[in-house]
């Protein structure tokens, strides 16, 4: 049985900056280089961990975040596959800002056992730093809340996400408190309720953004 992690990017951002965001060209895995530090056990190299994986491997499973990420014009179009056309169940997923037109939230509650799917959308989550004013930061987490429980293989990553381009992937004693972060969120959506201050689903920004009609279809 399947049993894929939650996927949610929670950032403070002006709607200059997130407009900007929205129309820009996805950024390739390859900009960043700590990636060995993401959690979790994987098949490749015999089920190791990444700081065991051969550079070799991961950097073929990159090379294939980076393609699938290639495959939208837009930040706007991979930010439509990943956290609104997946499945049939809309209440599984959300991409808006809140009522005080301050923080962005983008959430599914089931994304992807891949490994180069997961960088893919941590990747894409990341990119975002990049048009983040002073002051302004963002957190993301990759984390299995319907099946995983509380333990520490349940969690692929957690993401501080600053300004200037600045995010990192943080240490595993700093997952409990981003997990938290996002809980209250989680249990709304699994009552299928919108999260508290978010009066829609979908942004409607990132419909104006949308370029060359339908955006792809996650796999």
């Amino acid at each position: 049985m399947s049993e894929p992690p939650s996927a949610y990017l929670k950032v403070t951002i002006a709607r200059a900056g997130f407009d900007r965001w929205l129309a820009a060209k996805p950024p390739v895995a390859q900009q960043w280089d700590d990636w060995r530090t993401i959690g979790m056990r994987w098949r490749s190299d015999g089920g190791t961990t990444l700081p065991e994986m051969r550079d070799e491997t991961l950097a073929g499973i990159l090379d294939e975040a980076s393609k699938d990420l290639a495959r939208f014009a837009t930040n706007a179009q991979a930010l439509l596959c990943f956290f609104a056309n997946l499945g049939c169940d809309e209440g599984l997923h959300i991409a808006a800002y809140d009522t005080t037109d301050s923080h962005f939230l983008a959430g599914t509650l089931t994304w992807s056992e891949n490994l180069g799917e997961i960088i893919a959308c941590l990747t894409l989550m990341r990119g975002v730093a990049d048009y983040l004013a002073p002051g302004e930061r963002g957190t993301a987490v990759i984390h299995n809340y319907i099946w995983g429980g509380d333990g520490r293989d349940a969690t692929a990553a957690a993401l501080d996400i600053g300004a200037a381009g600045k995010s990192r992937l943080l240490p595993p004693d700093a997952w409990p408190a981003v997990i938290a972060t996002f809980q209250p969120a989680v249990d709304d959506m699994l009552d299928h309720r919108l999260p508290e201050t978010y009066p829609i689903r979908l942004e409607p920004a990132l419909q104006r953004h949308r370029i060359g009609g339908t955006a792809p279809t996650a796999n």
